[in-house]
């Protein structure tokens, strides 16, 4: 029972974070981003018209996106190594690129203070991130596992799938839960019998429960 309701409690905890209306209470000072469960600091996010949008160098954070700048037609492509699929914006143009299909961005790239900034959502979304936002801490949070990683997960090998999960990304609801790195640095993993979906992690003295959500590791307790 107790388990059932730990579960239950992380996924409608993980459901909030997609409350996106909220986003338009949010002032840039108090915006923080969260890129693959860690915190990325001094990115200096700006909210324009409840949209946030973030300097081209935020977005190269995001794990197999690599960002382009061409100067002459103030044009930013951002190519996904892993899926291969590319995405075009330009600087003032509501229209970009995913690939060879044109789509509406919503927010123009826009330059301020001579970085260029763009919408942050729509370029996770564009490329298969996940972008969820927690109105508890303002926080913007954003993670895109790799398609080996998932496709490991996915196996009916149980082994496999377990040992990819640790390192799937570790979304954490608290931080003083947040890890310091995908896939944990050191402590030991304990998993229920033929399940791999999820773990508890204990290290230090201290034990961790997690469970696997859309793609990302979703941390919702501890104890000593």
């Amino acid at each position: 029972m107790k388990k059932s309701l730990f579960v239950c409690s992380l996924l409608l905890s993980l459901a909030m974070l997609t409350a996106t209306g909220a986003m338009a209470a949010s002032s840039q000072e108090e915006l923080s981003l969260n890129i693959n469960g860690s915190v990325a600091n001094g990115q200096n996010p700006i909210v324009i018209d409840n949209v946030t949008l973030v300097p081209i160098r935020t977005v190269s954070l995001i794990p197999n996106l690599k960002v382009d700048w061409d100067n002459k037609t103030k044009t930013v492509t951002v190519t996904d190594s892993d899926t291969k699929n590319k995405l075009k914006l330009t600087v003032g143009s509501n229209s970009a690129y995913v690939n060879d299909k044109k789509v509406s961005v919503g927010i123009n790239p826009t330059v301020k203070e001579g970085a260029v900034y763009v919408p942050f959502r729509f370029i996770g979304k564009a490329l298969n991130a996940k972008v969820l936002w927690n109105p508890d801490t303002k926080t913007v949070v954003i993670y895109k596992p790799s398609q080996t990683l998932l496709q490991r997960f996915a196996s009916n090998k149980l082994e496999e799938s377990r040992n990819a999960s640790i390192q799937l990304p570790r979304i954490s609801l608290h931080e003083e839960l947040a890890s310091t790195e995908e896939g944990g640095d050191g402590g030991t993993y304990y998993s229920p019998n033929k399940q791999s979906n999820n773990f508890i992690y204990a290290y230090r003295g201290i034990a961790q429960y997690a469970v696997v959500i859309d793609g990302a590791v979703g941390l919702n307790g501890k104890a000593k």
